[in-house]
């Protein structure tokens, strides 16, 4: 997925203070592939899963065959106007057949004529996988997955800087 920014990303331990808001519900959503059947607009619904099999609050995956498995995929979020940022959370579905955890997953914001990583994102199930960065004003960010199959997200945060 390209390397950080230098000096931007942090470990996957991330604190996300009060003064932060959650902005993704605002954000235009577009992607690389949404299987039909999915809801790409499940990933900012604000509704948090009980586990990475909770589909109750509706689902976003990429499975589109065994055709496409391994390839990476992408979930960006877009704004009208400059926000900024400085975390991002994603919370991952596996539903046990063809949606599976990615094997990699990687947070890239958009600055002007190309995408820049941030950094990596965790992939771990039944919780929300953070990543904390330097402040980035952009009007776009995006997650990019790979996955030996395909990827799915129940929900995602991202916090704007109050």
């Amino acid at each position: 997925f390209g390397d950080p920014i230098p000096g931007t990303f942090k470990s996957c331990k991330y604190v996300v203070p009060g003064s932060h808001t959650n902005i993704a519900s605002s954000a235009t959503l577009a992607t690389s592939y949404v299987s039909p059947w999915e809801a790409l607009a499940s990933v900012n619904n604000k509704i948090v899963p009980v586990n990475s099999a909770d589909k109750s609050g509706g689902a976003y995956g990429n499975w589109r065959g065994d055709t496409f498995s391994g390839s990476t995929e992408w979930v960006s979020f877009t704004w009208p106007a400059d926000i900024t940022i400085n975390a991002f959370e994603v919370y991952w579905w596996n539903d046990g057949l063809g949606i599976a955890t990615p094997t990699a997953a990687a947070i890239e914001y958009w600055n002007g004529t190309a995408w820049v990583s941030v950094g990596p994102i965790g992939l771990g199930l039944n919780k929300f996988n953070g990543i904390s960065f330097k402040s980035i004003t952009t009007n776009s960010i995006r997650i990019s997955m790979k996955s030996n199959m395909a990827t799915g997200i129940l929900e995602a945060r991202i916090y704007a800087v109050n």
